[in-house]
């Protein structure tokens, strides 16, 4: 079927005995055009041998391949595509409709209802609902069309439920673009079983983690180093993980569409309490090396390691004292990182770094 489609969309009538990609091939050998292969991540090994075979056959035929991973094939020039720009946190209005995030915000929502309100306290909320978005514009889409039923204000309070809140694509859109669950559910089933467990245990990392970090959490379901390193590598290549790299130390985080689908992955398949807890006890240990770094090291190489881990300090504590949590392990946890919490208070009031003064 898929030499078919290719067949169809070049112009090319062959007898069904005759069809093969070298065949169609063969005959494009004197024709310059550009091939456009959309959406490859389902199919993307036999994707990877048309786009080969085809750019061989003539050096005036050039691709674009659109896929959520590279094809790797000799010639690829991989371009990724950024998020849209997203407006700082502490913007003014004129600031955060300069943010193409918002833009698109915007239209779409002036097309589903041309009374739809660009205010001040409109856009302001418009500019926090884009931040949560990641500025993905599939789902700020899916948000416009649902900020104009339901309004901005509603959405922005209730938006902790992601899922229930952002439906209603175009009809003539694909099944799996209609919903952000569907767009999720897509990618998830790509994904082999070492990348599906990965990722969701990475769902109860805030902000950023380091690579000894998700290891130190995720061997706890029986991980290897090297099986880690392949499917990070597999999620990362398939833009599910943001690989990032401050201070010469590469980091990595989810999208935070991203980290509510793997939670909700994780809690259906009853794991959450058992991530959660290996995810706390990783923390306790880490702040308690901290301590001692605090004491060994200069105050920047501490605060610096602190600042990394508080959002994933303050995960802990919501799961360790939550009514599902262990508030022993959450005791145990503020034992040792309550002190460097008062530290980086101390210091801030001060108006300086922190030195090393804490017991």
């Amino acid at each position: 079927m898929t030499l078919y489609a290719l067949a169809n969309a070049l112009g090319m009538l062959m007898h069904a005995g005759r069809l093969s990609l070298g065949a169609i091939a063969a005959g494009l050998t004197d024709r310059r055009m550009l091939v456009v292969l959309d959406s490859c991540e389902h199919l993307i090994d036999v994707a990877a041998q048309m786009a080969s075979t085809l750019r061989a056959s003539s050096t005036s035929l050039h691709l674009l391949a659109t896929s959520r991973e590279a094809l790797r094939i000799p010639g690829e020039l991989v371009r990724q595509v950024p998020p849209l720009d997203i407006p700082d946190e502490f913007a003014n209005c004129n600031e955060i409709l300069q943010a193409s995030a918002v833009q698109l915000f915007v239209a779409h929502g002036l097309a589903s209802d041309p009374l739809f309100p660009v205010d001040e306290r409109s856009v302001l909320l418009i500019g926090l609902v884009c931040r949560r978005l990641d500025g993905i514009p599939l789902v700020i889409e899916l948000a416009a069309a649902r900020a104009a039923v339901l309004s901005i204000e509603v959405q922005a309070e209730n938006f902790d439920d992601h899922f229930r809140l952002l439906n209603g694509g175009y009809r003539t859109a694909w099944p799996r673009h209609l919903t952000l669950k569907a767009a999720l559910d897509w990618s998830y089933r790509l994904l082999d079983d070492n990348e599906r467990t990965l990722l969701r245990w990475l769902g109860v990392f805030t902000s950023s983690f380091s690579l000894a970090d998700a290891f130190n959490v995720v061997k706890e379901c029986g991980f290897s180093q090297n099986e880690l390193f392949d499917a990070l590598g597999g999620l990362v290549s398939k833009s599910l993980v943001i690989h990032e790299c401050a201070d010469a130390t590469p980091r990595y985080r989810l999208l935070e569409t991203t980290r509510a689908y793997a939670l909700h992955q994780l809690e259906d398949s009853g794991e959450r309490k058992a991530a959660a807890l290996a995810h706390a006890n990783y923390f306790q240990l880490i702040f308690s090396q901290t301590r001692y770094l605090h004491a060994e090291s200069t105050p920047r190489a501490w605060l610096t390691r602190f600042r990394n881990e508080l959002g994933n300090l303050r995960a802990a504590f919501d799961w360790a004292f939550s009514p599902n949590g262990y508030s022993d392990v959450g005791v145990a946890l503020a034992a040792v990182a309550v002190p460097l919490l008062f530290d980086v208070c101390w210091s801030t009031s001060a108006g300086s770094e922190p030195t090393s003064h804490s017991t």
